[in-house]
């Protein structure tokens, strides 16, 4: 497993958040997001196996939100 923490620019209630949310989990080896609108941050763990970082922010992208990654942690397996 992966996780990956960024920053989501462009979003503007909690019904944002959700949607992006609802989004990724939906992508086949998502296994946990989380969405912070007050915050504007996310974190996503993946299994790297079936998905990868470029596919997650393509899903962000194709919504019209931008983002800023942040240092990236490695769950644990």
């Amino acid at each position: 497993m992966k996780e990956i923490s960024f920053s989501v620019d462009g979003m503007s209630c909690s019904g944002c958040a959700n949607s992006i949310s609802a989004a990724l989990n939906a992508r086949d080896g998502i296994v946990k997001t989380k969405v912070d609108f007050d915050t504007r941050k996310a974190v996503v763990q993946y299994d790297e196996r079936k998905t990868s970082e470029e596919q997650i922010f393509i899903v962000l992208k194709e919504m019209g939100y931008g983002f800023r990654r942040h240092a990236g942690k490695r769950a644990p397996a």
